[in-house]
């Protein structure tokens, strides 16, 4: 049927579904900053660092660029999370959040649960 507008069901799956979308592009985008930041790219270019070299090649605003490479890095502590990001089970946002999280013991600090678990991360799947 031609012309027939979405129902607000359907555009708030899409924007679901786009978010997760994002979340899965942002995980590809740390992978490769992670190969790019181990061979000193953002030096090598003249940058003063990762975050301000992200910045300028990606044209995107300097405080998303510090954000990802914050998450990038963090994420290097929790490849749960990173896991969960790159199949689409979490956003970046959370993802995001997730990584802040002290993982010494495991052990979620404020709520005694499994650090993850509340978004249902499996931390013995990437181990």
């Amino acid at each position: 049927m031609e012309g027939t507008a979405p129902t607000q069901d359907q555009r708030e799956q899409r924007v679901i579904a786009t978010e997760i979308l994002i979340g899965q592009l942002r995980a590809t985008q740390i992978d490769d900053l992670r190969d790019l930041d181990h061979g000193q790219v953002a030096i090598r270019d003249g940058s003063k660092n990762l975050p301000e070299w992200l910045a300028a090649r990606a044209d995107i605003g300097l405080e998303t660029a510090r954000s990802v490479v914050r998450t990038m890095r963090r994420l290097q502590d929790h490849p749960h999370v990173e896991s969960a990001l790159q199949v689409g089970k979490i956003t970046f946002d959370r993802a995001e959040a997730l990584s802040r999280l002290p993982d010494d013991d495991g052990l979620h600090p404020a709520k005694g649960r499994r650090f993850g678990e509340e978004a249902g991360l499996d931390q013995g799947a990437s181990g």
